[in-house]
Formats: C-alpha cells, sequence, structure tokens
C-alpha cells in the first residue's frame, strides 16, 4: 500500500510543467531576469546609435548638396566674366582658378625658401634708414658699424677678423635681401660697397 502511494506522488512529480520551476533555485530565476533586462538596454543603445547615425548622413548630405550649388553657382560667374579668357585657353584657366582656391583654403601652403632671419630684417630696416638720412643730407655714407653693434651679438667683444667677417656677411645678406625685394640701391648694384672702418 505504502510502495503505490510513493509511485503515484513520483508520477505527479514527474508530470508538473516546467514553468512551474519545481526544485530550482531561486538565483537561477534572478539571472535570466539580469539577462533578459541587461539585453533590452543593449538593443536600446544599439537603436539609439543607429539614429544618431542616420542623423549625421543626412546633414552630411545636406552640406554636400549646398556645397554642390555654391560651386556651380561659382563657377557660372567665371564663365560669365572671363568668358573670352576661357575661350582662348580653357586648360590654362581652369589650372589658374585650382590653384588660386587652393591658396585660400587650409591647409594652407608653407612659404617657399628658408625662413626669414630676424637680425637680416633689422639689419635692412636700418640700412634703408641711413639711406633716407643720406638723401636729406643728414648723413654722409652707410655707417655699417652702427648697424653691427645692433644687429649682431656682441659685437663689440669679437676679434678684428672675426667682427670683420661678420659684418661682411651682413653687409652682403642685406644687398641680397633688397635685390630680391627689388629695392637695392645703384651703389649696391655697381657692386662697390662701401669700405667699413672698423675699430
Amino acid at each position: 500500500m505504502g510502495e503505490s502511494r510513493s509511485k503515484a506522488v513520483d508520477r505527479q512529480t514527474a508530470t508538473l510543467p516546467e514553468a512551474v520551476s519545481f526544485g530550482k533555485p531561486e538565483t537561477e530565476h534572478h539571472d535570466h531576469r539580469l539577462a533578459a533586462q541587461e539585453a533590452g538596454k543593449a538593443g536600446s543603445r544599439s537603436g539609439g546609435a543607429s539614429r544618431m547615425k542616420r542623423g549625421s548622413t543626412k546633414r552630411q548630405g545636406s552640406r554636400m548638396i549646398a556645397l554642390d550649388t555654391r560651386a556651380k553657382q561659382f563657377a557660372e560667374d567665371l564663365k560669365k566674366n572671363f568668358s573670352a579668357w576661357i575661350k582662348r585657353s580653357p586648360r590654362a584657366f581652369k589650372k589658374r582658378v585650382l590653384s588660386r582656391v587652393a591658396s585660400q583654403l587650409p591647409p594652407y601652403p608653407r612659404p617657399a625658401g628658408r625662413r626669414r632671419s630676424e637680425h637680416i630684417t633689422m639689419a635692412v630696416s636700418l640700412y634703408r634708414q641711413q639711406q633716407r638720412e643720406i638723401r636729406q643730407k643728414k648723413r654722409a655714407k652707410v655707417n655699417w658699424m652702427l648697424i653691427a653693434k645692433e644687429c649682431i651679438p656682441n659685437c663689440g667683444t669679437m676679434s678684428h677678423y672675426r667682427r670683420r667677417l661678420r659684418l661682411d656677411n651682413l653687409r652682403n645678406a642685406v644687398h641680397a635681401r633688397l635685390k630680391r625685394e627689388g629695392d637695392e640701391t645703384p651703389h649696391a648694384r655697381a657692386g662697390h660697397a662701401a669700405p667699413v672702418d672698423l675699430p
């Protein structure tokens, strides 16, 4: 009798639905709920990122359309105002326009040649000042020693030979700068630089 009752209880337990989760620990249910919540959050984040990406793509597309419109207007203005030049040499005109536009947009082209030396720039300024004084009859000739003292560090304490060398280099650099700028004097163009009296 007892054996038949225990078999009946075993059969009843075996037929319980899985939804009841009979005999499973409570922590396992909690883990399942956390996993479902995390999956929902991840889906929400991915959906937000997708919306942001679509918005950024839309803004970029509108900017491209505006840029194309401006470029078309610019080209129409060029064709209207420079029609003769375009008809005469279209390739050269196009190359000229592209180079001009590129020079006005970053990254800007770096100036050609070496960077100008500050002490040469100062010497050129002093030289021009003395030239003005000569034209105004306030000075008889250019005093390179005064210019050298302002532009060459420790000029007064150098040896005679070293001071002469540095001053000659300074004078040549000044005349070369003036020649590049188209502002050299007839005296310098003739190549007869006035002698410098060194103390």
